[in-house]
């Protein structure tokens, strides 16, 4: 055989990376994610799970103070016995309940996606937005399912 007839040696190129979701800020391929200005490896995620974080303080505290003004409410009626307390009793107790309500509502405790990363516990991703968290799991969970040895689910 001559120097002619060898064929070129070929030089194996990495595939491409897979896209799995790509948003603002967001991108999430078969090698890695990026969640703003954070990058991670997706072979090196292991153990994802889902949270929710805290609560909003706004809502612990109106029901600390709901509460605590049962007592002072209920003592208060029983001393001045006045129709006037009687009016006032209702609104103490409502306005904090309200106040909670409303923090509940306007800021939900946030989703959280969360991984074991280079042998520590890290977030993901956060958002309060529940259908863009369900795209992001999915996502991030697809990715490391299709790594070699990526069997965890969130």
């Amino acid at each position: 055989m001559s120097a002619d007839r060898v064929p070129p040696a070929r030089t194996a190129t990495p595939p491409e990376p897979i896209v799995y979701l790509r948003r603002p800020g967001i991108l999430v391929t078969s090698r890695q994610i990026l969640v703003g200005p954070y990058r991670y490896q997706v072979c090196q995620l292991a153990d994802l799970m889902r949270a929710r974080g805290s609560t909003h303080p706004g809502a612990l505290v109106g029901l600390v103070i709901a509460a605590a003004e049962v007592p002072l409410v209920a003592l208060l009626i029983g001393l001045v016995n006045a129709p006037a307390a009687w009016l006032f009793a209702p609104p103490a107790l409502l306005i904090p309940c309200l106040v909670g309500l409303v923090c509940l509502r306007r800021w939900p405790a946030p989703y959280e996606l969360l991984a074991r990363y280079r042998g520590g516990e890290v977030i993901l991703f956060a958002t309060r937005d529940q259908l863009e968290f369900g795209q992001v799991a999915r996502a991030v969970r697809r990715a490391v399912e299709a790594t070699p040895g990526g069997d965890t689910r969130p």
